[in-house]
């Protein structure tokens, strides 16, 4: 019996002892009591990626040289290794740079540059372009940037002329304005100007601060008719412009033209006989839109040429008028007059400018009216 009692308390004791270490366990868990991770560390890498971006001057100008410093950055785990950087603007490949391992946590920078070109561009680099470097991030390695290089944009804003309705044979003066449209002072340079396609000339023309407006004057000899005006600014593209196909500006001049004509023809005595000296008077109007300037009138009797008188400049609707005698002679004839005959003046219609009107003096008309008879006594 003392064997059997004395298994029992071995037996309840062990039980005991099991209990004590499942609650010891339940509080204080394995990785405690041995100071050890609950889990296996993953396997380390690195992470290149391009850190930043930068470039001078800050705001380039068309032409100048930028230098642009790309920095990169091991963000992973293990050194890098040897890799390759590439650099691109607009899509297009600009060079690349050969990197030696980078260590964990650690950044290079390399520089490249380019000659600034007008207008907004993209600036890219990215890191291990190759794809040499097993990286625990793929996909973040490159960066872009948006950069806006400054530059001129010449203009001719507008061309006008005074007087505005110049007369023929009048100077006028044109006025061409130049204006930079563009972000950025302009070089110098010159503009010219055509009238008709035939050169009139040029003017040098100073640097234009970005906004700003130059005018240059140009002079000519009005002619007759319409003509075409046209100004060009920077003809030989001395200046780098963000645009180079608006440097031309064209416009219509018309020369304002008189319109002579024969507005009336009056004789005196109103109702003259034959042998009469009738004085004939020729009303000559300007009805054109600029001054008509001294021309000659032609008498006309029968188509034949009697007499020409001149007559001086005549202003818008306004008249003047001539004198010319005739001895009336028997019959019925044409009377004529016709004025600047040899284009003398230059008008806006050269087809209306003689008058033709039909002429007869009074005839008598001897009739025996009565007779009588007288008797003579002798």
């Amino acid at each position: 019996m003392p064997d059997v009692k004395s298994a029992m308390i071995k037996r309840i004791f062990a039980i005991l002892i099991i209990l004590f270490l499942v609650f010891l366990f339940d509080c204080f868990p394995y990785s405690q009591i041995y100071k050890e991770p609950v889990t296996a560390s993953a396997a380390s890498s690195p992470d290149l990626i391009i850190d930043r971006v930068t470039w001078s001057p800050e705001t380039p100008v068309i032409g100048d040289e930028v230098t642009f410093t790309v920095t990169i950055s091991n963000q992973g785990t293990a050194d890098s290794g040897n890799f390759y950087v590439a650099y691109y603007i607009d899509d297009d490949y600009i060079g690349e740079d050969f990197f030696q391992s980078i260590d964990v946590g650690a950044s290079v920078s390399r520089t490249f540059t380019w000659t600034a070109e007008p207008g907004r561009h993209t600036i890219k680099a990215v890191a291990d372009y190759r794809n040499h470097i097993d990286e625990s991030n793929e996909s973040n390695n490159e960066k872009s940037y948006t950069l806006s290089v400054l530059a001129p944009d010449l203009i001719i804003s507008s061309i006008t002329w005074s007087p505005e309705e110049p007369s023929i044979g009048e100077t006028a003066t044109f006025i061409v304005t130049i204006k930079n449209l563009g972000l950025a002072t302009s070089g110098s340079c010159r503009v010219y100007f055509y009238i008709d396609g035939a050169s009139r000339g040029y003017q040098d023309v100073p640097k234009i601060a970005a906004g700003d407006t130059v005018t240059k004057n140009f002079s000519w000899f009005v002619k007759a008719g319409d003509h075409h005006i046209e100004a060009i600014v920077d003809k030989d593209n001395s200046v780098r412009e963000s645009d180079e196909t608006n440097n031309s500006k064209e416009a219509i001049f018309s020369t304002p033209l008189p319109d002579l004509i024969i507005e009336d023809i009056t004789w005196s005595p109103t109702e003259p006989s034959i042998g009469d000296n009738v004085s004939f008077t020729v009303v000559v109007k300007n009805q054109g839109s600029a001054n008509a300037s001294a021309s000659f009138v032609y008498f006309y009797v029968d188509d034949k040429l009697l007499d020409s008188d001149s007559i001086n400049e005549i202003g818008v609707n306004a008249t003047a008028n001539v004198t010319f005698s005739w001895i009336v002679l028997e019959g019925t004839h044409t009377i004529k007059a016709d004025v600047s005959t040899y284009t003398i003046v230059q008008e806006s219609d050269e087809t209306n400018n003689e008058m033709a009107i039909t002429f007869s003096p009074l005839l008598s008309d001897l009739i025996i009216q009565d007779i009588t008879l007288s008797l003579i006594h002798i």
